[in-house]
């Protein structure tokens, strides 16, 4: 049951998952379902399970490579071929969304349509729960915008209406798997060899710096606690950059 399940309970599994055959990679898909898992459990049963979101990082961190100082984000082109490339207009706004908001894929997979919030300067996406359980609120460009409400006149929907944003054929909320399913797929068509759903926010983040040569403005976009974690990750992409 939820009761049963603690922070030495997933510190044991993630050992012994780390400790396991495979890819880092794999590994780190492994450690994300089941990290989005407890954070749902706690947000839909806190009396059941009462793991905090400090305490799953703590004990259930995602693995990263040591090596991997260098980050990628898309070209303009590259952008542009990616939404062509979508084949409905609900994978075009999720790859829309992520592009310019820096969502993460299990934060495009948990929003609401009520999420989207009509601000006097334009459309904002209330993210409620990110990374560490932390919420904020992130502008949508006006033509991204228009792209999510084409998605959802299709399903017929308004932002006003309960329910998750972005759904399968039956109505039920996409997985985060699911999302970055998504953009691999949309890359693939699109010719731009295998990537994940992850560049997106790279590329959020690159053009916001690009824009505004703002660091607080990249790590208010991005949703870091520390600003040294956004330096770190704008190191990376503009080492990225500089190669290509």
């Amino acid at each position: 049951s939820l009761r049963e399940l603690s922070p030495a309970a997933l510190a044991l599994w993630g050992g012994r998952v780390m400790r396991g055959h495979g890819a880092l990679t794999s590994k780190a898909r492994r450690i994300s379902a089941v990290r989005t898992f407890v954070r749902w459990a706690h947000r839909a049963a806190p009396r059941e399970c009462r793991i905090t979101a400090d305490q799953l990082d703590l004990a259930l961190p995602v693995p990263r490579a040591e090596s991997a100082a260098v980050s990628r984000s898309l070209r303009g082109a590259e952008l542009s071929r990616l939404l062509q490339a979508c084949e409905t207009p609900r994978d075009r706004a999720i790859v829309a969304v992520m592009a310019s908001s820096a969502l993460r894929r299990f934060e495009a997979a948990a929003l609401d349509a009520t999420d989207l919030v009509d601000d006097q300067d334009g459309w904002v996406i209330q993210i409620r729960e990110g990374k560490g359980g932390r919420g904020r609120l992130v502008a949508m460009a006006d033509d991204v915008a228009e792209l999510v409400f084409l998605h959802l006149a299709e399903t017929g929907r308004a932002a006003v209406d309960t329910g998750p944003l972005f759904g399968g054929p039956d109505g039920q909320r996409l997985a985060p798997w699911q999302v970055d399913d998504v953009v691999q797929m949309a890359a693939r068509r699109a010719g731009l060899g295998s990537i994940s759903s992850h560049i997106l926010r790279h590329t959020a983040a690159w053009r916001c710096y690009v824009l505004t040569r703002d660091v607080l403005a990249v790590q208010a976009l991005l949703g870091h606690r520390h600003l040294d974690t956004t330096q770190r990750y704008l190191r990376r992409l503009t080492a990225g950059e500089l190669r290509d």
